[in-house]
């Protein structure tokens, strides 16, 4: 009887995650996001088109290399340029407070909002896998098939950032600062892990995102890596729960 219970429970709230994820995709196109989003996406795609037409010289090995390193770091902008607004809107129109009267727990807001940006990341990098790194430059298929999983993993802790963000920051502009401070902190912190005492020494010596990333380039899905990504995306996630918690406990108080 209580694992019955239990199931029409999860039942009901994938319905109603499943009913947030089509409510931010029909709100999606009418929101500042998107326009941003692609100039910002446009921009990054034309520079990978113009180093393509710098590296005649270069094999085809190389190029893939060069094309999935970019295609990193255009993940991880567009995620944060498609998220900044996504809770910062809703406060400023006041819909936040609406939703908080409706029959939705934090983790079903904040899981449909990130569903919905991830759905929207994982479209853009489809596109862009097939049309330079298989189509262009020819990139064998398991390669091609391990950058995908790698940039998905990117996405998804890049998306649950921004999402965070945006739940603890008043304006666009300061999510965009505090992801942006999270991203350079987690790429670069390993460089200065032997400033910190140990522990934290073993701990910020990890916090070499991009040369995490490395491996998926070369075709291979390393379990470090994508251990990194995931568990980034996981805390990030659970973060934008509490402070949508938090939010809820100070209202009421």
């Amino acid at each position: 009887m209580n694992t019955e219970s239990s199931m029409n429970r999860g039942r009901q709230s994938l319905l109603r995650i499943r009913w947030i994820l089509l409510k931010e995709f029909a709100s999606f196109p009418g929101s500042g996001s998107p326009a941003i989003s692609l100039t910002v996406v446009v921009f990054l795609a034309g520079l990978v088109s113009v180093v393509l037409g710098l590296s005649q010289g270069a094999t085809y090995e190389q190029v893939t290399a060069l094309m999935i390193r970019m295609f990193y770091i255009l993940t991880l902008v567009a995620s944060v340029f498609l998220t900044m607004n996504t809770f910062v809107a809703e406060k400023r129109q006041g819909t936040l407070d609406l939703l908080y009267t409706l029959p939705v727990t934090d983790f079903e807001l904040v899981t449909g909002k990130i569903l919905m940006n991830f759905s929207v990341v994982a479209g853009l990098l489809l596109l862009l896998d097939a049309i330079y790194i298989v189509g262009i430059a020819e990139t064998p298929l398991y390669q091609a098939f391990a950058a995908f999983v790698g940039l998905l993993t990117v996405a998804y802790y890049a998306v649950a950032l921004g999402v965070f963000a945006s739940s603890v920051s008043e304006s666009p502009f300061m999510a965009l600062l505090v992801a942006v401070g999270v991203i350079i902190a987690v790429d670069i912190g390993g460089f200065y892990s032997g400033l910190f005492p140990s522990p934290a020494r073993e701990i910020f010596s990890h916090f070499h995102a991009f040369n995490q990333f490395l491996p998926f380039a070369r075709g291979v899905i390393p379990l470090k890596g994508t251990v990194l990504f995931l568990s980034g995306g996981v805390l990030f996630h659970f973060l934008a729960v509490k402070a949508l918690e938090f939010r809820r406990f100070r209202g009421w108080n």
